[in-house]
């Protein structure tokens, strides 16, 4: 994808270091038009995603919304800790 105000959600995992695959962490993002995956929250709800064919390599965040998706999945994950 060419779009230069978006970041893949694979950088951002990395990048972040959200101790996850990105194969698993983005059954939390969600795509208009699609539904989310049951048993999984939807922690892209209000915030600026692409992701044009479904694939989880595939996702998009808006450069401006990764700290607030980066603190969404931290809060998760340290929620799921046991």
């Amino acid at each position: 994808m060419n779009a230069p105000d978006y970041q893949s959600f694979n950088e951002i995992v990395r990048m972040h270091d959200l101790n996850g695959q990105v194969q698993y962490l983005s059954r939390c993002l969600r795509a208009p038009n699609r539904k989310p995956i049951e048993g999984y929250p939807d922690l892209s709800e209000g915030l600026r995603i692409m992701n044009d064919r479904g694939d989880y390599h595939d996702w998009y965040v808006h450069i401006e919304d990764v700290p607030e998706l980066v603190a969404r999945f931290r809060t998760y994950i340290a929620s799921r800790q046991f």
